[in-house]
C-alpha cells in the first residue's frame, strides 16, 4: 500500500509542478506574443483546465501524504522532524497562494484583462507558488534520504 501512496504522491507532484512549468516556459512566452485580448483568452482558456487538475493533485497530494505518514508511523513525529515540519509548512504556503492566484487574482482578471499591476502580481504568485513546489521536492528527496 505504502508504494502506490508514494507512486500517487509522486505522480501528482509531477503532474502539479511540470504544469506550472509548462505554463512559464511554453504557454506564457508564446502567449505574450499576441494580441492582448488573444493573450487574455489563451492564458484564461488554459489556465481554467489546469486549475482543476492542480486543485486533485493537490488534494490527493495531502491524502496521499497524509497516508504516507500515518502507515510509516511518523504522524507523532512532525513537530521533531525539521525536515517534514519544512516541508509541511512550504506545502501550506504554497495552497494559501495558489488559493490567492486561482481564485481571488483569477476572477479580477477576468472582470479587467487590461489591468497591468493585476498581470504582474499575478506572474509573481505563479513563480513564487513554483519556487515553492520546487523547494518541497527538495525537502521530499531529503526526507527520503533521511538527510
Amino acid at each position: 500500500m505504502e508504494k502506490i501512496l508514494l507512486w500517487v504522491h509522486i505522480l501528482c507532484a509531477m503532474t502539479y509542478i511540470g504544469g506550472m512549468i509548462f505554463l512559464a516556459a511554453a504557454v506564457i512566452p508564446y502567449a505574450r506574443k499576441l494580441e492582448l485580448e488573444a493573450r487574455g483568452k489563451i492564458i484564461s482558456g488554459i489556465g481554467k483546465k489546469f486549475r482543476m487538475l492542480s486543485w486533485v493533485a493537490i488534494a490527493l497530494l495531502i491524502i496521499t501524504g497524509f497516508g504516507m505518514l500515518g502507515i510509516s508511523g511518523q504522524t507523532s513525529a512532525i513537530g521533531s522532524n525539521t525536515t517534514l515540519m519544512w516541508k509541511l509548512i512550504l506545502f501550506a504556503l504554497m495552497i494559501i497562494l495558489s488559493l490567492v492566484h486561482d481564485m481571488v487574482i483569477g476572477s479580477r482578471s477576468a472582470k479587467d484583462p487590461k489591468n497591468i499591476s493585476l498581470r504582474t502580481f499575478s506572474s509573481w504568485t505563479g513563480r513564487v507558488t513554483l519556487l515553492l513546489g520546487l523547494a518541497i521536492v527538495y525537502l521530499a528527496i531529503n526526507l527520503n534520504l533521511g538527510i
